[in-house]
């Protein structure tokens, strides 16, 4: 083994316990999230998207806030509210549920739900070459244009990643996180 696959498989493990340590921080949380009937599996996809924040540098940085807009509505989208005024690394974490055409224009993140269906293809049309990076579990998320798609194989969350759709929009995407991913050429 060279230094370099030791080095790709110490920061690979260091952004899983990255994510784990969010759920673990997120436990008070989950208390709340369980009565309101968030699954661990929407849990989880929360806990990678805010991790996102750490593993990915913008072009610009607007402020020390990240805006994520919600759009659509389910279990992910409702415990992704959940980390609204949330810190990372220097910044903290806006959560804008339900959000509007004007606020696509003006986040950082965009999580957009699987129910969104036929829409997908315009939003994903008005997000292009904006640094906005776009997050979702839609099937073909990322052959459509979309950037990172969660997707549960057997209880586990993969990432696939569009790094071309990253790059368009200026987006650079830490190498860790891409050693753990599967990259989708469009």
């Amino acid at each position: 083994m060279t230094f370099t696959m030791k080095v790709g498989r110490i920061a690979g493990r260091r952004f899983a316990l990255c994510c784990l340590l969010a759920l673990a921080l997120a436990q008070p949380r989950a208390t709340a999230a369980a009565a309101r009937g968030l699954s661990t599996e929407d849990r989880i996809a929360a806990a990678f998207i805010f991790n996102f924040c750490k593993v990915v540098t913008w072009p610009i940085a607007r402020t020390d806030t990240l805006t994520l807009a919600v759009i659509g509505d389910d279990g992910a989208a409702a415990a992704l509210q959940e980390l609204d005024g949330r810190s990372f690394g220097g910044g903290r974490l806006r959560v804008l549920g339900r959000a509007d055409d004007g606020a696509l224009l003006d986040c950082d993140l965009l999580y957009v739900t699987p129910g969104s269906g036929g829409a997908l293809d315009s939003i994903l049309a008005r997000a292009e070459s904006r640094p906005i990076l776009t997050v979702s579990s839609t099937d073909e998320f990322c052959e459509r244009g979309g950037m990172i798609q969660l997707v549960n194989n057997r209880g586990k969350i993969r990432l696939l990643i569009n790094v071309r759709r990253a790059q368009a929009a200026n987006l650079t995407i830490s190498s860790q996180l891409l050693k753990m991913a599967t990259i989708i050429e469009e």
